[in-house]
């Protein structure tokens, strides 16, 4: 019975929070290194057909210049990452936290403590422990998400557009624009 439940709640808690909509639009970091090589990097806001708009980086403690607009004709890679990974690091310190409650006590069943209060320690300090490991886990995994974007060798008015159609749905105003839409 006991062990339905937690399974249960579990299940609950876990697909509650890995399949929630989110209500917040995403942020990309972007970083744009360009054919004359300059450099550029900041917060990806739009796109149109000849330009790529940067949005100055949100701690500014970037080494590279900051903010401005970038021809897409003169880019030669993009870098794009999230801005906030915060959930994958939440929910990496819940399922740490749970599985390592779980744990402790199936093994206080086999061989229970001697007094109440050992066994409560034992559980605080070992759903802890778990937490920050899943935090930690979460954090690391979450770093790993950026994604390479390069101009196809093509002629320059199929690369831009190309290049556009592939950064349009990592742009600020497109993610505000698909919050916003009215759902049926």
């Amino acid at each position: 019975m006991i062990k339905s439940t937690i399974l249960t709640l579990f299940l609950l808690l876990t697909g509650s929070i890995t399949l929630a909509q989110s209500s917040e639009v995403d942020a990309y970091l972007v970083r744009v290194v360009m054919t004359n090589g300059g450099r550029l990097q900041g917060v990806l806001a739009d796109v149109d057909e000849t330009a790529l708009l940067i949005d100055n980086a949100p701690n500014g403690s970037w080494q590279w210049r900051s903010g401005g607009r970038v021809p897409l004709a003169l880019v030669r890679k993009i870098v794009l990452k999230r801005a906030s990974n915060h959930r994958y690091t939440l929910q990496g310190a819940i399922i740490g936290g749970l599985l390592t409650g779980l744990v402790v006590v199936r093994s206080a069943r086999k061989s229970p403590f001697r007094s109440p209060t050992l066994y409560g320690i034992n559980l605080v300090m070992g759903i802890g422990g778990g937490a920050a490991t899943g935090a930690l886990l979460g954090h690391a995994v979450s770093g790993s998400g950026r994604r390479v974007i390069r101009p196809l060798k093509r002629d320059q008015a199929d690369q831009n557009e190309n290049l556009r159609r592939r950064l349009l749905p990592f742009t600020y105003r497109y993610q505000q624009e698909q919050l916003n839409y009215p759902q049926p």
